[in-house]
């Protein structure tokens, strides 16, 4: 796959991530039960996919890896940021809604989303080294 493709596909596994994130939100912790798993372990995991995304793309891509890893910060922070509005919007029982809510979001978010992108990112460049 070239440099663009291996990025978008990354993208859009992200912003599917951010999406999920929030459908998890409206199911009741007993239909979970009764699969077996719990509702927090899902969410953890769709919260590390920006891990595995920025480590994918630093570790397959020839150039530019630390710029196309970092570059999905902002990718996660609108996506999420988006589809949160969205669910205070229709309804959903959320902590923050509204643009007051995004505002308490972003910071959250920036730091989360760094802090993942980040650490995809070098051990990407490490392992790809290594």
């Amino acid at each position: 796959m070239s440099l663009l493709q291996t990025w978008a596909v990354g993208a859009v596994i992200i912003i599917a991530s951010s999406f999920f994130s929030e459908v998890v939100l409206y199911f009741h912790d007993y239909i979970y039960t009764r699969l077996g798993i719990n509702r927090n372990t899902i969410l953890l995991l769709l919260w590390t996919v920006p891990i595995f995304v920025s480590f994918y793309v630093s570790y397959t891509v020839k150039k530019y890896n630390v710029l196309l890893g970092i570059s999905y910060v902002p990718i996660v922070i609108i996506s999420s940021s988006l589809f949160h509005f969205i669910n205070g919007y229709i309804g959903g029982k959320i902590d923050f809604v509204g643009f007051a809510g995004l505002k308490a979001l972003f910071p959250i978010l920036l730091l989360a989303s760094s802090i993942a992108c980040g650490i995809g990112t070098f051990l990407g460049i490490i392992l790809k080294k290594g």
